[in-house]
């Protein structure tokens, strides 16, 4: 089984992103923020990650602390309030996918799918 690590510090978008992935078949693990998110990527590896930008700690302490450890992971951001720099931060940190909040949930299983696809031949190039 798939996991995904959402974070969010907004508990309505972190929990109905988290059901909506858990009925696709995807086991979800939470973080509240960067530094929650920091804890659990060194817990355990992911096959993708979901992250707000705009959190305590921010989005991109998230996509470091991921390249940094689990450097093959796929990194999907999110934000309502999109921006110029944002969108060049991501481009920067080889994120998969930058979404706008509120994302139809259609939409991120879609990112999600490709995502798995992408880390999966990156791991098979890697053995």
């Amino acid at each position: 089984m798939r996991c995904v690590l959402v974070v969010d510090d907004d508990a309505t978008s972190r929990d109905s992103l988290a059901q909506i992935l858990r009925r696709e078949g995807i086991a979800v693990r939470l973080a509240v923020d960067a530094y929650d998110a920091i804890r659990e990527i060194r817990e355990m590896s992911f096959d993708a990650c979901v992250a707000d930008i705009v959190m305590p700690g921010s989005g991109f302490r998230v996509v470091s602390s991921l390249r940094a450890l689990q450097p093959k992971t796929p990194i999907i951001l999110m934000t309502a309030y999109d921006t110029v720099e944002m969108r060049a931060r991501a481009s920067e940190n080889a994120v998969f996918a930058y979404l706008i909040k509120p994302a139809p949930p259609e939409q991120i299983v879609a990112v999600l799918k490709r995502a798995f696809e992408y880390h999966e031949a990156l791991l098979k190039r890697a053995s």
